[in-house]
Formats: structure tokens, C-alpha cells, sequence
């Protein structure tokens, strides 16, 4: 089971469970209570690019740990919706960014609200806690004139800046290890190495 550190927040109506989401534009207004004065907050919407920066986090509704923050404050009409910040979701992802392997670094996609491998320094979501090749999909969808399989997988969400290059990328398309990538750079010492081997992927970010 999925388990996650969420929050309320606005959101577009077309936000489903597993959307990737970014700051948008479009502003509402929260609603007051007893102790916070209504305020502008920005809507969240599907991410729609790879390696996007605004990234919020990811439409959950397996939490296991929820905030108060947002509870009460965002009127229905602005499609309420918990958004995990950090732990394990289920996820949208797809084959853009080629097959995933778990301890692959998950970066936003062309697909709006998709996820894909990430093969090149950027932001990321989180690292990829479970393998999806798309050979057991039933869903496509057409990027740049071709076909990739779309999916939901576990990913343990970490939001930030991967220093990934092309050499690292090669290594990890090429590994059956989902932890080869980091004892190349440790031994190299690449800036994201873990400080010690064996670390929980919730270490490694």
C-alpha cells in the first residue's frame, strides 16, 4: 500500500488520482477561519512538459500522514483534492523516457500529469520504486509521431534538482541493478551519491 504526507489544495477539474501537478497561473481564493484569514492560492493543474519546475507533488489518496494545512480552507467549486508532497504514491507514469527501473529518477513527461524516466539533469519527482517496461499496459498514447504504454507505479516522492548525465543514464538503461547508478557516482564521487551503501531511497534525494 501507498503511504504519503499530503496536503489540501485547489485543483483543475480534470485532476485524477496519480496526476503529476504543477503551480498554475490561475489564482483563487481560500476560504477564512477561526484562525486563517482568506488568502490568494494558486490552482493546481497537470503537468504538461518534461523536466517542468513547478511541481508540486502528486494527486493522492492513499496518505498516511495528512496536515491540516488546507483542511476546511478550499471551496468545493475549486476541486479540493489531498496532494502528496513527499512518501510513497502510486504515480502515472509512461515509456517516453524509456523503460523504468526502481531507483530510476522519475521526471515529468510531454502526457499531461505523466511521469517518465528522467535521462538528463533536471527537476524530478521522486525515484521509481517499482520496474514498468509497458510490456503489461493496456494504455497508450501517441508522443511525437510515436506509441508509448502508460501505467501507474510506486514512487517514493522526493521533489528537487537530479544531477544526471548522459554516461549515468547509459549506465542505468544498461543495469540490472537499480542501485548501480549510485555505486558508480559514489565511487566517483558524484554529487549524488548516498553517504552510505545501502541507503533507503528517502536518503539518496
Amino acid at each position: 500500500p501507498a503511504q504519503d504526507y499530503a496536503e489540501f489544495y485547489p485543483t483543475s477539474p480534470d485532476v485524477e488520482f496519480g496526476d503529476i501537478l504543477v503551480s498554475s497561473p490561475t489564482l483563487t481564493e481560500t476560504q477564512p477561519t477561526a484562525e486563517i484569514a482568506s488568502s490568494s492560492l494558486a490552482v493546481l493543474a497537470k503537468s504538461s512538459r518534461p523536466y517542468e519546475p513547478a511541481v508540486i507533488g502528486v494527486a493522492s489518496n492513499n496518505y498516511g500522514d495528512f496536515t491540516s494545512t488546507g483542511w476546511g480552507t478550499v471551496s468545493e467549486r475549486d476541486h479540493p483534492l489531498p496532494v502528496a508532497l513527499s512518501g510513497r504514491v502510486l504515480v502515472k507514469v509512461s515509456t517516453e523516457g524509456g523503460p523504468i527501473q526502481p531507483g530510476d529518477r522519475i521526471t515529468t513527461s510531454s502526457l499531461a500529469g505523466v511521469g517518465m524516466k528522467a535521462t538528463t539533469s533536471g527537476p524530478t519527482v521522486g525515484i521509481a520504486l517499482a520496474p514498468f517496461d509497458g510490456s503489461t499496459s493496456t494504455t497508450t498514447a501517441a508522443v511525437g509521431g510515436a506509441e508509448v504504454q502508460l501505467d501507474k507505479i510506486m514512487v517514493f516522492v522526493n521533489l528537487g534538482w537530479s544531477q544526471l548525465d548522459s554516461d549515468v543514464a547509459a549506465l542505468s538503461a544498461s543495469s540490472s541493478s537499480p542501485w548501480s547508478i549510485d555505486q558508480q557516482m559514489e565511487a566517483g564521487g558524484g554529487r549524488d551519491a548516498p553517504r552510505h551503501q545501502g541507503n533507503h531511497p528517502a536518503q539518496m534525494a
